[in-house]
């Protein structure tokens, strides 16, 4: 608990929009600036929430262009779990 307290008094004093996600693409931590940068719901952002459901949404909403939101959601995960950076 301590070390999450410490992450998260880290994250929210930090002005980019930044998640923790898991090995299991869980949402673990976050802060404001995140929720604020991709005008996400409240209810959305929450520890344990997959990384599809907030994929998901900004694709059903367009943000990722046309097309099949389930392709969308497909290629927009793939391109996150093999990224560089992770």
């Amino acid at each position: 608990q301590y070390s999450r307290d410490l992450l998260q008094h880290a994250l929210d004093h930090a002005g980019q929009g930044i998640t923790v996600f898991d090995r299991d693409l869980r949402l673990v931590a976050w802060n404001r600036a995140f929720i604020d940068l991709y005008e996400l719901p409240p209810d959305l952002v929450r520890i344990g929430a997959n990384i599809a459901e907030i994929v998901r949404f900004n694709a059903e909403r367009g943000d990722y262009g046309s097309g099949s939101v389930d392709e969308l959601v497909a290629e927009r995960i793939e391109r996150i779990v093999h990224s560089p950076e992770s």
